[in-house]
């Protein structure tokens, strides 16, 4: 499973700060940082795992506790 760094840094080298300021993430309840966020959304597509999977890799991580519909 790939990690978000092994990314291309295609928003840029500066993109959580970015994403702070243009109100992306706005209000930070479990997901702490933008990276964070980057790697849940992509974790479904890029591996082909169900909704599921990525609740529970979340909450495994420490990143949040997730259900399938939430995400």
């Amino acid at each position: 499973m790939p990690s978000i760094d092994q990314l291309p840094p295609l928003p840029g080298k500066d993109y959580e700060r970015k994403c702070i300021e243009l109100g992306i993430i706005r209000c930070v309840r479990e997901i702490k940082t933008p990276a964070d966020l980057m790697m849940l959304r992509l974790l479904h597509p890029l591996n082909g795992v169900s909704l599921v999977v990525v609740g529970t890799v979340a909450f495994a991580l420490k990143i949040g506790n997730f259900s399938d519909a939430c995400l």
